[in-house]
């Protein structure tokens, strides 16, 4: 009876050993598969963010130039002359909000998306209006009169399409300061705490106040830059 109860004991015990063990493996994998999604996670958001950055400065250039272009335009038709100026559309990276672990910069995002969607609308009408402005007076069916009507309306419209391109331009900037900070604040640690509790930094308005003035200094002197290279190969 006694050897009987020790060989059942035994048997309990090393079909316990395995159960457990079979049971701590299938939760250390379990473990290191959500592990890893977290931290798959993470670096895919903070590769977004690296990106949108770039997708943002690409915007402000896109706004000087139609700013340039837009000026150049006002003038050509308030001579009596017709504009072949192309006002750029602002480049969206579908979905990019997916990406994003911060729900404030998600929303933040989509109020920019809309505003920028509906900006290069009205890029495209004015580049139509234009393209059908030329193509009839070069064709003379309409007479001078008609043309200079049709033509400064077109110059108010522009005017106010550069308006409304500057309001834009702010939220660019609004957005890049938010997006720059995070790229310093956000980047995940490559292992142990940080990346266990990590969540996204959110900046008080110093410091995006103090971003902000130095992406405006930036600017400046990108502007600057730009003019003395324009000024040395016109001298050429």
């Amino acid at each position: 009876m006694i050897a009987t109860d020790s060989s059942t004991l035994k048997l309990f015990i090393n079909a316990s050993g395995a159960f457990f063990g079979a049971f701590f493996a299938f939760m250390f994998g379990l473990i290191t598969y959500y592990w890893t999604k977290w931290v798959e996670r993470q670096n895919k958001d903070y590769n977004t963010i690296v990106k949108l950055e770039g997708v943002l400065n690409e915007h402000l250039n896109i706004f000087s130039r139609n700013e340039y272009l837009i000026h150049g335009s006002i003038d050509t038709l308030n001579k009596g002359a017709m504009t072949y100026n192309i006002l750029r559309k602002y480049r969206l990276v579908e979905d990019i909000e997916l990406s994003f672990l911060d729900l404030d910069l998600i929303n933040k995002y989509f109020e920019y998306r809309d505003s920028a969607n509906s900006l290069n609308n009205d890029f495209e009408v004015a580049n139509k209006a234009s393209d059908i402005l030329r193509e009839v007076f070069l064709s003379g069916k309409a007479d001078d009169s008609a043309i200079k009507f049709n033509a400064q309306i077109l110059v108010t419209n522009l005017i106010a399409l550069n308006k409304m391109a500057a309001v834009t331009d702010d939220e660019t900037k609004s957005l890049l300061c938010l997006i720059r900070i995070k790229i310093r604040e956000d980047k995940p640690g490559l292992v142990g705490v940080r990346r266990l509790f990590w969540h996204p930094y959110k900046p008080d308005e110093q410091e995006l106040k103090k971003e902000m003035a130095k992406l405006e200094k930036e600017i400046v002197e990108t502007k600057e830059a730009s003019a003395k290279i324009i000024l040395r190969s016109l001298k050429k």
